[in-house]
């Protein structure tokens, strides 16, 4: 599919990506195709190679590299959010359908950040996929129902130039605050308590739970700031003076809560061992969360990727992978290519253009976080 199918939409002014032919995990995942090998293995940086893949890829989906040129797709996971959403915005000519929900794609010309949104009692209904993210779109089969997902409003994205999709407005996101959406509530409730100092306005306590994996290595990141924070190449970020290590930034994935420019925005973002919070707009951070925003990641691939700032990786182990992925529910994946440039969405080392992330390779290692507990970690790019 993708080989009869990419250079239609590179016509149209998209950028193709080749996606997991059936049987590959994981399912939905940009890969490339090694004639010498005769197999497929996982996409090193898709995200970020100036121009798509033109080489045969016998067997691969098709999906499209969302951020380029502003393109913007709207993932609704919840039927009912659909119909208010999209009340509030211009209709799409290009929708996509798949197992449940519909993508509609819109055109930006301006930066939006990758996102989720999700209602009051925290149900995710809609994923804003921009910059780092890519969608499989038709005729490719859907891993579940082995159907081709199919096109539902009359065109597609090989028939409609990426100058025609609707443009998507700059209050978008207040508008579907407005209708009650927003970020997890039942992640903000969770949020750790905290005490602020009242002269300085900065988080001197955070207490949390440190039981989950999650919160381990939250809480081993807090403690080794210079090994991470400044990788993420946050806007003005710069370390502090002072007795510990501390950060202060600008929070650019959000929009300014008083209308002033990136130029102009303060640094609110604190950064520090004790915890992290954006004093514009109130919320505070995990270290996973900060890694989020700044990456336009999900949990995942920011596990991944602090993980590997954290725990260098460990060369000549051993493990049973067939085990390790039943017992962590992880996916299998094929062997990296031996490129030496780095990969994508995922966590992968070199640096973006664009953002400056760093791109690791896929790993698998075991490492201790804290307290002496050993886990094995399978890193996918």
């Amino acid at each position: 599919m993708y080989d009869e199918y990419a250079p239609k939409l590179i016509q149209m002014g998209y950028r193709p990506i080749p996606t997991s032919p059936p049987g590959f995990k994981p399912e939905k995942a940009p890969v490339r195709y090694l004639p010498e090998r005769n197999e497929f293995v996982l996409f090193k940086n898709w995200s970020v190679i100036p121009t798509p893949i033109k080489t045969p890829q016998p067997g691969a989906g098709i999906g499209v590299r969302c951020g380029d040129g502003g393109i913007v797709a709207f993932d609704y996971d919840d039927e009912e959010a659909v119909l208010i959403i999209s009340e509030v915005f211009d209709t799409s000519p290009v929708n996509k359908a798949g197992q449940r929900g519909w993508t509609a794609f819109y055109r930006a010309n301006f930066r939006v950040p990758s996102e989720d949104f999700y209602d009051r009692e925290g149900r995710k209904v809609l994923q804003i996929l921009s910059h780092g993210r890519q969608t499989v779109i038709p005729p490719t089969i859907h891993p579940d129902t082995k159907r081709p997902y199919r096109w539902t409003n009359g065109h597609s994205l090989y028939d409609t130039p990426l100058n025609e999709l609707p443009l998507l407005p700059q209050d978008y996101r207040e508008r579907i605050l407005k209708l009650g959406y927003g970020p997890n509530p039942k992640t903000s409730k969770q949020q750790p308590a905290e005490k602020v100092n009242p002269e300085t306005g900065e988080i001197i306590e955070n207490v949390g739970d440190q039981d989950s994996p999650h919160a381990e290595l939250n809480a081993v990141a807090l403690k080794n700031l210079d090994k991470w924070v400044p990788d993420l190449r946050i806007y003005k970020c710069a370390k502090q003076r002072g007795r510990y290590p501390s950060y202060r930034a600008v929070a650019s994935w959000r929009e300014s809560t008083t209308g002033k420019t990136l130029e102009q925005r303060n640094t609110n973002l604190s950064i520090c061992g004790s915890g992290i919070k954006d004093f514009g707009d109130g919320r505070t951070y995990s270290a996973l969360d900060l890694v989020k925003a700044a990456r336009s990641s999900d949990l995942s691939e920011a596990f991944c990727w602090l993980e590997e700032k954290l725990l260098p990786q460990k060369a000549d182990i051993d493990v049973d992978l067939d085990r390790i992925f039943e017992t962590q529910d992880a996916p299998k994946a094929a062997p990296d290519d031996g490129d030496s440039t780095s990969e994508s969405s995922s966590e992968n080392s070199g640096a973006s253009p664009e953002n400056g992330r760093n791109i690791v390779s896929g790993s698998c290692h075991s490492q201790s976080l804290s307290r002496g507990r050993s886990r094995f970690i399978w890193s996918t790019s």
